[in-house]
Parts: structure tokens; sequence; C-alpha cells
């Protein structure tokens, strides 16, 4: 009886054992850094690249990393080719015409292929360039305040204002002239 009283708690045990020293699965930002040191520079030179050959490359590699993690987690099966006997997630309705970027994984891919073969999955690829693309694209507007753009003509129509106080449960029921407000104007509560 003492043993398997002793049989029950051993996984009881083990349990709190792992939970209190925690897992080694845990994501971490230097996963390659032993593996690949030089990952992380490849993928960011490619989107550097990419988006300076083509500056909506950024946002088309964000909508990709977007499209593979949508359905079924991030997986990188969007990257796959329809065949014969695979239907890929590349050819799907939702993503048919609409996504791209294609080009600066597989490029991406090759290079770290060459550097670390058999290293970085491409679901990292997809999401390193994801996250690189969002880095570089926001870096150069960190400076900027939010409300104002700096405009290089005279013409100040393309300057953001404020969209002033309108909220939707306000908007519910409102007659068109009331929805026509100029931006600094605020819906009357009812």
């Amino acid at each position: 009886m003492g043993s398997c009283s002793l049989l029950h708690l051993l996984p009881i045990f083990f349990f709190a054992v792992n939970a209190f020293l925690g897992t080694r699965g845990n994501l971490s930002p230097n996963y390659y850094s032993r593996k690949c040191p030089q990952a992380l520079s490849i993928s960011k030179a490619g989107v550097v690249a990419a988006i300076t050959n083509e500056t909506r490359a950024g946002a088309s590699l964000l909508r990709l990393h977007f499209h593979d993690c949508f359905v079924n987690g991030c997986d990188a099966l969007i990257l796959l080719d329809y065949t014969a006997n695979f239907v890929g997630e590349k050819t799907a309705a939702p993503n048919k015409n609409s996504v791209g970027g294609f080009e600066v994984i597989d490029h991406s891919k090759a290079e770290l292929e060459q550097a670390c073969p058999g290293v970085v999955s491409c679901a990292d690829i997809l999401a390193l360039t994801a996250r690189d693309s969002v880095v570089y694209v926001r870096t150069p507007l960190a400076c900027l305040a939010y409300d104002s753009y700096p405009i290089a003509s005279s013409d100040k129509s393309y300057e953001m204002n404020s969209v002033g106080d309108r909220h939707s449960d306000s908007l519910l029921g409102a007659d068109e002239d009331e929805l026509l407000r100029a931006p600094e104007e605020t819906v009357p509560e009812k």
C-alpha cells in the first residue's frame, strides 16, 4: 500500500518540480545565437533590401505572417505550393492575389540554408521577416509626433487632424447630417 501511494505521488512531484524550475521550451530572442549567430542579420538584410526595392514589401511581409498564423497557427504552410497531392494555403481563396512577399522569404531561406543548413525553420523565417519589416518601416517615423506629419508642399490637405469625439454608441441611429460634422466637433449626447 505504501508503494502504491508513492507511485501516485511521483507524477505530482515531477509536475511540481517542472513548474518550479520552468521548462526549457520557452521562446527566446537569442534562440539562434549559438546555432546560427548570423540568422538575425541575414533576415534583417533581406528585409531591408526588399523594402528599399519596393516600399510596400514591409506591409506585405507582415500580412503574409498574419495570413499564415490566422487559421492553424504559425506553421509556414502558406509557403507551400499547390500540387496534385497537396492543397496549400498559398492558393486558398482568402490568400489568392492577396498576400505577397514570398520572394523575400525564398531569398532569406536560401541565404539561411547556405549559412546554417537545416537550422532555421520556415515559420521562424516568416516571424523574423515580419518583425524586421515592422521595425524597419516604423523606425524613420519614430521621431515624428503623432498629431502632425511633415508635408513637402504648401498643400496641407493631407495633414492628420484629430477626429473629434465620435463614439459608435452615440452614432447609432444618428441622422446623416449629424454624421457629417467637422472633425473638431463632437456629437451631442442624447
